[in-house]
């Protein structure tokens, strides 16, 4: 049996770095491993961890004391591979280490320093950091190539140790749509988190409502953390849509447990984010055959290809988002079906679930 610690701390939200790690140790043999969860507090993704491993409570606000606690729960459950997340999580791996020299660790980098909202004097900070501790990582895992030449350009981590891995995600249920498409019916999947483009995709809205009256959004996901003014994001999104008169043409679902269900009879799945790693929900739209136009940021690109398998629009342009939403009506629907496939055939091709699932799980077992 190789025991596998996960370093991943959380304040509530169950976004796309805890649907990662459910859908791999969901899938690994369980004779051959035994999964740990390393958690700050009690929430929806320690509860769903529950089912396949341990859980393991710290509190992180000191990160030295915070690497102490991991190197004993290392200890109790004989763990040999620590996986790390995020750069928080990754300094505690990395003290961890320290105290524990013969612990494997592996970085798996959803997203990295420079696309965070921090200062540029920080982010310098932080890669000074990560260069002194990169010898208490084993192996970095970045999901896309930007995060990679990142690491290389301003951690100086050296590529010898870099393998860039993409997500994987599984194929959503899909369902016959109960309606004619008309390209009308969209959706945007994240939660109310700041940066995810709600704003955006508001102000495109109003662009498509003044345009065709019958343009609708869904909105899929949840919010549990406020905005620093007391006022949710949640909140400032429905304000918004008041002000612009187009709160009649949205439609907040929340939370759902059936995303395939949920696009039942969506035409067009867009993600308008201010930066990304390798965002799931495209992924699993793909898997579906849905349109999908989303913001040319961090790994997107690397898998969208505008005109091809699906759409691309400038970074924190709602008018070029609407622009490329209204084209979508006018391209021949054999064209727009080509699209559709390749859109699927990426996502079978290089970022199935099973792929990704089997690295890993030769990866544990040599190294564990």
């Amino acid at each position: 049996m190789i025991n596998i610690g996960i370093v991943r701390f959380n304040s509530g939200n169950y976004g796309g770095i805890e649907h990662q790690i459910i859908n791999v140790i969901s899938k690994l043999n369980k004779d051959k491993f035994q999964f740990v969860l390393i958690t700050n507090n009690k929430t929806q993704f320690s509860d769903i961890f529950e089912r396949y491993g341990k859980v393991y409570y710290v509190k992180e606000h000191n990160i030295w004391k915070a690497s102490k606690e991991v190197k004993i729960i290392v200890e109790l459950e004989k763990i040999t591979i620590l996986q790390s997340h995020m750069l928080r999580e990754h300094y505690i791996g990395c003290l961890t280490k320290l105290r524990k020299k013969n612990l494997y660790h592996i970085f798996r980098v959803h997203t990295y320093i420079n696309c965070s909202f921090i200062s540029g004097f920080k982010k310098k900070l932080y890669h000074i950091l990560s260069f002194i501790l990169n010898n208490q990582v084993d192996l970095y895992l970045p999901i896309n190539k930007v995060n990679a030449e990142e690491l290389m350009k301003y951690s100086k981590i050296s590529k010898n140790k870099i393998q860039v891995i993409h997500d994987g995600v599984k194929q959503l249920e899909s369902f016959l749509s109960e309606r004619e498409s008309k390209n009308n019916n969209i959706a945007m999947i994240a939660n109310f988190n700041y940066g995810k483009g709600h704003d955006i995709a508001l102000e495109a809205l109003k662009i498509l409502v003044d345009n065709n009256k019958q343009y609708r959004l869904n909105f899929i996901g949840y919010e549990k953390t406020p905005s620093l003014n007391g006022v949710s994001i949640l909140e400032t999104v429905k304000n918004k849509a008041n002000e612009l008169g187009i709160i009649q043409n949205i439609e907040f679902l929340g939370f759902v447990e059936n995303v395939g269900k949920a696009l039942q009879n969506i035409d067009i799945v867009i993600l308008p984010s201010y930066s990304e790693g390798t965002p799931n929900c495209l992924l699993e739209a793909m898997s579906i055959k849905k349109i999908i136009v989303a913001s040319k940021v961090g790994g997107v690109p690397e898998f969208v290809t505008d005109g091809v398998n699906g759409f691309l629009h400038d970074n924190k342009d709602y008018k070029t988002l609407a622009q490329k939403i209204m084209n979508i009506k006018k391209i021949l629907p054999e064209k727009l079906e080509q699209i559709r496939q390749n859109g699927y055939e990426t996502w079978k091709r290089e970022y199935s679930l099973e792929a990704l699932c089997n690295y890993f799980s030769l990866l544990y077992q040599e190294k564990g």
